[in-house]
């Protein structure tokens, strides 16, 4: 008589099911793994291993042609985080992934922010120099977002575009004092004083890339903003690898923010 060695199978099916997620979500090698081991573990995985989606060039054209497949609403509607260095169609974007949370951009799809809309949009952070991008309010796929981060540079804002993001709640950009010039440091202050404006904002984050030389450039460059207790200047946070400062949703930063807003209202 044969006696079986019970295997992770004869665990109770929620059990199971907790492990794989568990496994899937520390490793996209492990949810792509499990797609492959029957039915049951591909239909566990599928939506994990499209939750975070980080697109190139070519696997932006390759996931517009997945978004036409006949599977498509149901791998679309898994998508809950974008990192994209070229942004896929908006409209099949604004169609398709309804539920997309958080988003990474680069400054040349700016434009495209002013036809992008996903309802359950909450992160934004734009990355590279902002030079020649405009932030006006018929930027429309901003009007739920509660976290604005500008990556590399300090945005150039219409005087009105806070009624493009109504619950903006944690804004962050950064900036280079004494390596811009007068009209651009001065741009700072002119940033901060429209952000500062909106009704739910919790705190502005400003990230400081800069030598302990040039600390009074930046406070120079903030202005009457540098009273506000909302206004937290912070160092880069260190990215643990060369893709998480872009990160759409960046935890660290936020918490480090909230860290210091609370340490100023305590003072």
């Amino acid at each position: 008589m044969t006696v079986r060695t019970p295997g992770v199978f004869d665990a109770p099916v929620e059990i199971v099911k907790a492990i794989m997620d568990t496994a899937a979500r520390d490793k996209k090698s492990t949810a792509a793994t499990l797609m492959h081991v029957c039915r049951t573990t591909r239909q566990w995985a599928t939506p994990i291993l499209y939750e975070s989606v980080e697109l190139d060039n070519r696997s932006s054209v390759q996931f517009e042609r997945m978004l036409g497949m006949p599977s498509s609403p149901r791998l679309a509607s898994s998508v809950k985080t974008l990192r994209a260095r070229c942004l896929p169609s908006v409209d099949l974007l604004s169609c398709h992934c309804s539920e997309v949370e958080a988003i990474s951009l680069y400054n040349y799809d700016v434009p495209k922010l002013h036809r992008l809309v996903l309802p359950s949009l909450a992160h934004v952070t734009v990355a590279g120099s902002l030079r020649y991008s405009h932030f006006t309010t018929s930027m429309y796929g901003l009007a739920k977002v509660t976290h604005l981060r500008f990556a590399n540079d300090v945005p150039r804002l219409s005087e009105d575009f806070i009624q493009a993001v109504p619950k903006l709640t944690h804004f962050s950009c950064c900036y280079l004092p004494g390596k811009k010039s007068r009209h651009e440091a001065e741009g700072l202050e002119r940033c901060l004083r429209i952000v500062l404006e909106a009704p739910a904002l919790r705190m502005a984050v400003i990230c400081a890339r800069t030598p302990h030389a040039s600390a009074d450039a930046l406070a120079c460059a903030l202005g009457s903003c540098a009273s506000d207790p909302r206004v937290v200047i912070a160092p880069p946070v260190e990215a643990r690898d060369a893709t998480e400062n872009l990160s759409p949703t960046y935890d660290r930063l936020w918490k480090l923010g909230e860290r210091k807003v609370m340490q100023a209202e305590l003072r």
